[in-house]
Parts: structure tokens; C-alpha cells; sequence
């Protein structure tokens, strides 16, 4: 029974991984018809750990977070009752819970740390074969010629993505790349070549900047500048190595400099930086029109033709007052909090990236990636599979 179980679970996460790391999303480019079965994948992977929960329950209780979000989760109910929107697409709070919920689906599926090795790999090699794919598409896609001066949506090519979203896959591969040394180094194998991370460090710099995405840049940044202080001498020189090569590398700095022209007009741009910064103004005198317990989404963010998309933090301020703020930070503090025991670089890094990406952008798949980076604890941690 124990090893149909492992079975099962280990069917359900290559199904799941195929699905938070956009690998359907990919391939749509060239087969359309590809987007239409991501859903039934899921709800097959799903029902397997259905059953997999009958023949072997988790006290679903004991999952880090579960009694804030429940309390979050009756609040913001009560608040659309309260709050009715038209615009449903653009519930925030639900789209919260469907991030937890999928969390809580993967502490299922992983039950000791050789689970979560295996997971680990998954997801790794998943999200590799996506910004692969892309790039591949990418390059395809201007005959050769990326660099054009210009930002080319991904939407131009087919794929039902936001470009900012590539840029948070590379960053989030980047970490997960450093946490399958991590776990790696718990089972003794050392046969991982550390220059595995400088590549993903260096190939996630190069999509995180030929999209001019800022918020990612910023994650990445951070990312890099950690992991400098945490590394040993030989690594540090190794970073180095790295920089100089990015940076002084004559192919680079040819190509670099017609490009940053791109992410200087986003910050000049109605839809970048400045564009953001008066969306956040204008919600934000939304707020204080009902500071407490909120508003509709149709109040807060739609008014006066003002939709917002990029300031999700100040959207949840926003549309659920101080009072469903305060419920939502708690949650996500106890979330953290519970879920990293011993606090490694790839975790502090995931976090920064759990919260960078909602500085600016609203909720997507590569949130939950970060909670599956954060685990430490394990229901079964002794349990051993053969």
C-alpha cells in the first residue's frame, strides 16, 4: 500500500508541476489546443490526492497558516456579500486562498524529505523546459533577432502570459536551483556542480533584463547580493567571475545598450513605474473613503475607468479595509513563520520573491513554487521509501 501510495503522489506532482510552472501555457505556442486540457489535468491530480488523503489522512489542521486563512477566508466571504462585485475575475482575496489552497495540496503530496527531493527535482527540470521553450519560440519568433529595441509581448506570440511573469520564472528557477543543492546536501550527494547556479544565475539575468521587468530585476538583485554574503571565498570569486563576464562581455554591452532603452521608457510609461504610481494614488484615495471594512472592487478599482492591476498590495488595502489588511498580513506572517525551521539562502530568497512579486504584480502560479522552496517540516520526516 505504502509504495501504490508513493506512486500516486509522485503522478499527482509531475501533473501539478506541469501546471504551476506554465509548461501547458508553453506549448499552446505552437498547439493551441494544448490550454484547454491544463484544467482536466488538474482536476485529475487533484482527485488523486483525494485519494490518496482517503487511504492515508493529514490533519489538514496542522498545516502551517490553515487558522488564519480560514479566518480570512470567512471574512472576505462576508465581505462580498456585504461588497457584491461584478467584476468576480478580479476577487484578490480568493485568489489568496486558491495559492493556499494549492500549498496545502502539495504538503500532501510531500510527506518526508525524500518526497521533497523528488518534488524539487520535478519542478526544476518543469520551469527549465518552460523558459527553454519560451526562449526557443522567442528567437523563432524574430528570426534570430531578439534584440529589436523593443519590449515583444509574449501575447504576440501566442502564449496566454504576462511578460513580467517570464521574468518572475527565471528569477524563481534561479532559487530553486540553489535549493536543490540545499536539499541535495542532506542526502550527502555533492556531485552537483556549483556552476549549475552561477549558469542560472547568468541565464535568469539575461530574461529577467531583455524584459525590462523592474520588480524582477530588483528580486534578482537581491537574490545575488545575498548569496555573495553567504558563499564561501572561492564562491565569491566565482560570483565575480560572473559579473564581470555580464557586464564587460563585449557581445553583451553591444546589445545591452540599445535595449535599456526599453526599460527607460517603462519608467517613463503610463503602464511602468510613474503609471503605477498614480494608479496607487488614486486607490488610495479610494481607501479613505471606507478605511475600515473596504469596498466593492468595482468601488475600488474601477471607478473612473481606473483599473489596477499592478499594486496589489494597496488593492487588498483597498478593497478590504484595515481590518481585512491586518487579517491578510498575519496570515502570510504565520504562513512564513511556520513553514521555514531552519532558514537556508534559497528560502530567504523565496521569501523576498512571496512578497516582491506582490508589490507590483497580482497573484500568480509562481507564488506557490516559493511556499514549496519554504518547506522545512515534514508530517513523516522518518518515513523511509525504498
Amino acid at each position: 500500500m505504502t509504495k501504490d501510495l508513493y506512486i500516486l503522489r509522485f503522478v499527482a506532482a509531475i501533473l501539478l508541476s506541469y501546471i504551476v510552472s506554465y509548461v501547458s501555457v508553453m506549448l499552446a505556442i505552437d498547439f493551441p489546443s494544448l490550454r484547454f486540457y491544463g484544467k482536466w489535468i488538474a482536476l485529475f491530480a487533484f482527485f488523486l490526492i483525494f485519494v490518496n488523503h482517503l487511504l492515508k489522512p493529514l490533519r489538514i489542521t496542522t498545516i502551517p497558516g490553515f487558522s488564519l486563512a480560514s479566518v480570512f477566508l470567512i471574512y472576505i466571504l462576508a465581505h462580498d456579500i456585504v461588497f457584491p462585485s461584478y467584476y468576480l475575475s478580479q476577487n484578490y482575496g480568493f485568489s489568496i486562498i486558491f495559492i493556499y489552497f494549492m500549498y496545502i495540496i502539495f504538503r500532501v503530496i510531500v510527506q518526508n524529505l525524500y518526497e521533497y527531493r523528488i518534488l524539487i527535482r520535478i519542478l526544476w527540470m518543469s520551469m527549465l523546459f518552460s523558459l527553454f521553450y519560451y526562449m526557443t519560440s522567442l528567437f523563432l519568433f524574430t528570426d534570430g533577432n531578439i534584440f529589436l529595441g523593443y519590449r515583444i509581448s509574449s501575447e504576440d506570440m501566442g502564449a496566454e502570459i504576462n511578460i513580467n511573469t517570464i521574468s518572475f520564472m527565471a528569477v524563481i528557477w534561479l532559487i530553486i536551483t540553489i535549493r536543490m543543492f540545499e536539499v541535495e546536501a542532506l542526502f550527502g550527494n555533492r556531485n552537483l556542480k556549483k556552476i549549475l547556479i552561477f549558469s542560472a544565475f547568468f541565464i535568469s539575468f539575461l530574461i529577467v533584463v531583455y524584459h525590462a521587468s523592474l520588480m524582477a530585476t530588483l528580486i534578482w538583485l537581491t537574490c545575488l547580493i545575498y548569496f555573495f554574503f553567504k558563499s564561501s571565498k572561492v564562491s565569491k570569486t566565482m560570483i565575480l567571475i560572473t559579473i564581470v563576464s555580464l557586464v564587460f562581455g563585449a557581445w553583451f554591452i553591444d546589445v545591452l545598450a540599445q535595449h535599456w532603452i526599453v526599460i527607460d521608457a517603462r519608467i517613463d510609461s503610463s503602464g511602468s513605474t510613474i503609471g503605477r504610481m498614480d494608479k496607487i494614488i488614486t486607490v488610495l484615495d479610494q481607501f479613505s473613503k471606507s478605511p475600515i471594512f473596504g469596498m466593492s472592487v468595482d468601488q475600488a478599482l474601477f471607478d473612473n475607468s481606473n483599473i489596477s492591476q499592478h499594486t496589489f498590495l494597496i488593492n487588498i488595502l483597498t478593497i478590504y479595509g484595515l481590518f481585512g489588511f491586518i487579517i491578510f498580513i498575519m496570515f502570510i506572517w504565520q504562513l512564513i513563520k511556520q513553514t521555514i525551521s531552519q532558514v537556508t539562502p534559497s528560502q530567504v530568497m523565496a521569501v523576498a520573491f512571496f512578497v516582491g512579486v506582490w508589490l507590483t504584480a497580482p497573484t500568480n502560479n509562481l507564488q506557490i513554487v516559493a511556499l514549496v522552496i519554504m518547506i522545512s517540516k515534514f508530517p513523516h520526516p522518518d518515513s523511509d521509501i525504498n
